[in-house]
């Protein structure tokens, strides 16, 4: 059970953000979060923007509204997430909506969609150190003025890697030199 600090901080998460000049809530994100704590709502909401294979097996009724959060302190002040549990195949996944609440679109937009996503798997390793991560599947909503979002949403283009190395080793099998194999 939470103590009271705890539940305070989970309640404050869960409120939408304010705009810092004005101190008024970005009706925005009051919109979406309200909206989204409807079952049907979010449920419709997945089944529209999911890649098939994760729609397809999704269980129903089984997408639930977290109380989580994985933004740091930085990321708290530009964004605001929602993190849904569902199950797919009878395994607990996470559904991670992060809300842009930039005016201007960022350039490093899919490091730091990573980076989150290794904040969820970080704190699932933590709750579970014996177990293989879940499945993650990260989705920015973006509300800017600018559209359609004017940078790639794609990690390898991130890097100045004019010889596409990084294309070649980021997400394949770290390469071990094992002392005792030589």
């Amino acid at each position: 059970m939470p103590d009271q600090d705890e539940q305070q901080e989970k309640d404050q998460r869960n409120q939408p953000k304010r705009n810092k000049s004005t101190g008024i809530i970005d009706p925005h994100d009051r919109f979406f979060r309200t909206m989204m704590q409807y079952q049907g709502f979010s449920a419709a909401f997945f089944d529209v923007h999911l890649p098939d294979k994760w729609s397809r097996h999704l269980e129903a009724g089984s997408l639930a509204l977290s109380n989580e959060t994985h933004l740091d302190k930085q990321l708290q002040k530009t964004m605001s997430d929602l993190v849904f549990t569902c199950r797919i195949k009878g395994q607990t996944s996470y559904l991670c909506l992060l809300v842009e609440h930039q005016s201007t679109p960022d350039k490093m937009m899919a490091f730091r969609m990573m980076d989150y996503v290794f904040g969820v798997l970080r704190s699932a390793l933590k709750r579970h150190p014996d177990q293989r991560l879940p499945p993650v599947y990260g989705l920015l909503f973006y509300h800017g003025q600018q559209t359609p979002y004017p940078y790639s949403l794609n990690l390898l283009d991130c890097f100045d890697d004019p010889l596409g190395i990084m294309q070649e080793t980021l997400f394949q099998p770290v390469p071990i030199v094992d002392v005792n194999q030589i």
